[in-house]
């Protein structure tokens, strides 16, 4: 992880950091999306951030899953924040409000394009 990657680091544990992740244009999707919500929501999402970097893990897979092709789903209510993994550190991509029982394809998509982008950088 260099320098840039460090400013973006919203949380830390023992066990792995979670950042944002940025595209190729400087913008952080997740971030945007993140800072949007009440301050409630945002809470409830920064628990499990902590939780999964205190303790290397979420086993609720309610709360925390593999949804596909390396890109995992932090789940609070009808919340969904993407993210990735980079050695010890989880990179989120983006976040929506999800209303089916499946991600939407063009969700899934839009994580791994970020994540593509953010990996080229």
């Amino acid at each position: 992880m260099d320098h840039a990657d460090e400013d973006r680091i919203i949380a830390r544990g023992r066990r792995s950091s979670v950042a944002y992740a940025v595209r190729a244009n400087g913008k952080m999707p997740a971030k945007k999306f993140i800072d949007n919500l009440t301050e409630s929501e945002q809470r409830r999402l920064y628990v499990l951030f902590e939780r999964l970097t205190g303790y290397g893990e979420i086993r609720n897979t309610e709360q925390f899953k593999h949804e596909a092709d390396g890109i995992y789903g932090f789940k609070r209510g009808q919340i969904r924040v993407a993210c990735f993994q980079v050695r010890r550190t989880w990179f989120l991509t983006h976040g929506f409000r999800k209303t089916g029982r499946r991600w939407r394809r063009e969700e899934l998509q839009r994580a791994k394009d970020i994540r593509d982008e953010h990996m080229a950088r």
